[in-house]
């Protein structure tokens, strides 16, 4: 008798189908553990990346700040130079910098400034600045008032204003306005280099000697025809015997050479202090040169701070130094990381040829367009005792409602003692207070005997 055996299940018949039909390498059931182990696996891949991600983020780049920061203070020298001190200083208000001394910082580093300034000498410049807001009528729309020692360029007093400000706008004297005839002493030391021209060589001109008319480029002589020493042409500001030195003589090579050796072209002057860039555009027609020599253009801009540093140059032995404002820079460990100033000077001119335009400025004063502001100097108990020099300048904008007043000048003592001034005025729809004047006062007060002994 046979066994029974039973037929298998339809169910399992079908699986056991689907099993033999399925490809090869899904006919073996993953174990449980396999599977987990890809799962590790896979999980362990993913944090291997995204490891690898935070890494290259936190050590490649993060760190690149760090060290570009540390590179910085690295770079920073022990003795600061005039280069990074500027650079500090552009961003800075300019009535920041109007105090003893100041905070200051370098590279994100933190220093004390101790600034060259005469705190009396600041008091009373910032009393012609509140006087000339209170004018009335003869109040000012622009005035600049810049006092620098000539050897060093280290400004002892600087202050401005504008119409319309409270209290000062000290921005003023960084700004550039046409020169006017202030660029005469430029045109003069070329035309002396160049030219051979002395202070006693004798020249003509035709016509007013206020004006310049292309037909007073003329070197024709008559009987109308005035004639007149090279400095009384420079005291007396004759333009048309500048414009005929501009226009036969120095022309555009004389004029450019000597405009750049003056800082009318070229790189922004140096120092610690960030000043504008002169301007001066020459072309290549005749007239212009005439213009610009005599400084009968309003092209030709200058900043009163650079004024300065020109009529330090005639008292220095012809050399220009760059303004600075910064006496001492410590550190906060009171250690001295800066001190005096580092850059040199250009040499604008020779000696012999400072020497020479001492005598026309000079002649400028006791006899020709500042005579009468300095009127009486041999009988002042101050001025008597000084050598003073100066240039003067005046010429209208274009819409002629502002009218630039220019002196720079330079006052010497007997004991060697010597300052320079820029004083710059854009008078309104009345004259008020001439720049002439405003010299005269400081010269008074940086010389008072009171005083001594002068800063210097």
């Amino acid at each position: 008798m046979s066994s029974y055996k039973p037929e298998p299940s339809w169910r399992r018949e079908q699986i056991r189908r689907i099993r033999e039909d399925r490809p090869l390498h899904l006919k073996t059931p993953a174990l449980p553990g396999i599977r987990i182990l890809g799962y590790f696996l896979s999980l362990l891949l993913v944090t291997g990346l995204l490891f690898y991600l935070v890494s290259f983020f936190t050590k490649d780049r993060a760190p690149s700040v760090q060290d570009a920061r540390e590179e910085e203070t690295v770079r920073l020298p022990e003795q600061l130079t005039d280069h990074l001190i500027r650079q500090a200083l552009e961003d800075m208000p300019h009535s920041g910098l109007l105090a003893s001394d100041f905070p200051l910082h370098i590279m994100g580093q933190p220093f004390t400034v101790e600034t060259t300034l005469d705190l009396g000498l600041q008091a009373r410049l910032q009393r012609f600045v509140l006087q000339a807001e209170t004018a009335g009528r003869g109040m000012p729309e622009l005035l600049a008032l810049v006092v620098m020692e000539p050897e060093t360029g280290k400004i002892r007093g600087l202050a401005g204003t504008r119409g319309g400000a409270q209290g000062g706008d000290p921005s003023v004297p960084f700004t550039v306005h046409p020169a006017a005839s202030i660029f005469k002493i430029v045109a003069a030391v070329a035309a002396m280099e160049l030219q051979g021209l002395t202070p006693d060589s004798p020249l003509f001109f035709n016509g007013d000697m206020y004006t310049l008319y292309k037909r007073q480029m003329s070197q024709q002589e008559h009987r109308h025809t005035n004639r007149i020493s090279f400095k009384d042409a420079f005291a007396q500001s004759v333009n048309p015997v500048f414009g005929k030195l501009g226009y036969h003589d120095l022309k555009k090579s004389g004029l450019r050479e000597y405009a750049t050796r003056f800082g009318f072209s070229g790189p922004a002057p140096k120092g610690t202090l960030p000043v504008p860039q002169n301007q001066i555009h020459l072309s290549d027609t005749p007239y212009s040169w005439a213009e610009i020599a005599s400084g009968f253009n309003r092209r030709t801009l200058i900043s009163p701070l650079h004024g300065a540093s020109i009529a330090a140059a005639v008292v220095s032995d012809g050399r220009m130094p760059p303004p600075h404002i910064i006496e001492k820079v410590m550190d906060a460990d009171n250690r001295i990381r800066y001190q005096g100033y580092g850059e040199s000077v250009q040499q604008a001119m020779k000696k012999e040829t400072a020497d020479a335009m001492r005598v026309l400025m000079n002649r400028t004063v006791s006899s020709g367009t500042s005579s009468r502001i300095f009127r009486g100097q041999q009988r002042d108990r101050i001025l008597k005792n000084l050598e003073i020099g100066g240039k003067t300048g005046s010429i209208s904008n274009h819409s002629r409602d502002i009218r630039y007043d220019w002196f720079v000048g330079y006052a010497v003592h007997p004991d060697g003692r010597k300052i320079v001034v820029s004083v710059m005025v854009g008078h309104g729809a009345y004259i008020g207070r001439r720049a002439g004047e405003y010299a005269k006062s400081i010269f008074s007060f940086w010389f008072d005997p009171s005083r001594l002994p002068a800063e210097s």
